[in-house]
């Protein structure tokens, strides 16, 4: 096969996909480079099943997780299915398997982490009037408040926040729009950076999150937000798993979740109904009766 030709098909698979967000665009092209680069070493004749099953033997010995292996596979199918219906080709060979999902549950972070953080970066926030300070507080309270994955708060832009509605329109996975609640402490921080930046200085359509170069900041700028002010390793994604779980917790039906976190299946969303379970039960170990050993 042609390196050259196939990296031409791979940007040309990418176009088409119009719906995919940058990062996830990225990470295909990442996956596709990788999966052509290895198929071309490897020496494959070309991208059936068969080969892609070697392919995959290859990543298995290079011992890559089985959550990434899993994540490779969807992309080098939807690949090779372009590749084929372009080429007016049928693959009547077995399907690719590369077995089954891993399921690891969420860890959301204690409650009393989550406030020490949040209480951290608010007290700075109002003393110093910092722009910095002011956005990072507003960022872990839309981590935390309504559960935004690190790519959308990225990409948040003026005017999607509605201070006065109670709620941030949100542009998700696929381009699909929908719109959370905020907390009350999130719209104190959306006010105090409002103050703090000048109204004058914000404009429907721009990036909210900025550095000091005034450039948009990226997901990783935010990660480094959230290791600025934490004592003890964490990440964005462990904000969102807290902010599902205490919803759960609090009593909230799972639809309801699913709904704010974005999720297109409420299977998705079901996984924190176990964490949420393993709460109650170590509540009624403690306290009942006939589970209380004392």
């Amino acid at each position: 096969m042609d390196k050259g030709e196939l990296l031409e098909r791979v940007e040309d698979y990418l176009d088409r996909r119009i719906s995919l967000s940058e990062s996830t665009r990225n990470q295909y092209r990442s996956d596709l480079h990788d999966l052509v680069v290895i198929a071309v070493e490897l020496g494959v004749p070309d991208l059936s099943n068969d080969s892609l099953r070697t392919i995959f033997a290859h990543y298995r010995k290079a011992k890559l997780a089985q959550r990434t292996i899993l994540r490779k596979a969807s992309v080098a199918r939807g690949f090779v299915d372009f590749v084929n219906a372009e080429a007016g080709l049928v693959d009547a060979s077995r399907p690719l398997n590369v077995g089954k999902s891993v399921h690891s549950l969420p860890r959301p972070m204690p409650a009393s982490t989550t406030s020490r953080i949040l209480g951290a970066v608010e007290e700075a926030a109002k003393s110093t009037k910092d722009r910095v300070n002011a956005q990072d507080w507003l960022i872990l309270e839309l981590l935390y408040g309504s559960g935004l994955r690190v790519s959308e708060v990225a990409n948040l832009t003026f005017g999607q926040i509605d201070a006065k509605g109670g709620y941030v329109r949100v542009i998700g996975k696929g381009a699909k729009v929908r719109d959370v609640p905020i907390s009350l402490a999130t719209i104190d921080a959306y006010d105090n950076f409002v103050v703090v930046v000048g109204r004058t200085a914000l404009r429907i359509g721009e990036k909210i999150f900025i550095n000091r170069r005034s450039n948009p900041l990226t997901p990783r700028d935010i990660r480094r937000v959230v290791d600025r002010w934490s004592t003890t390793p964490t990440s964005p994604h462990r904000f969102r798993h807290s902010f599902a779980t205490d919803l759960l917790n609090g009593g909230a039906d799972l639809r309801s979740v699913q709904e704010m976190m974005g999720h297109s299946s409420v299977a998705t969303t079901s996984i924190y109904t176990a964490v949420s379970l393993s709460a109650l039960k170590e509540v009624h170990s403690k306290t009942h009766p006939l589970s209380n050993d004392d």
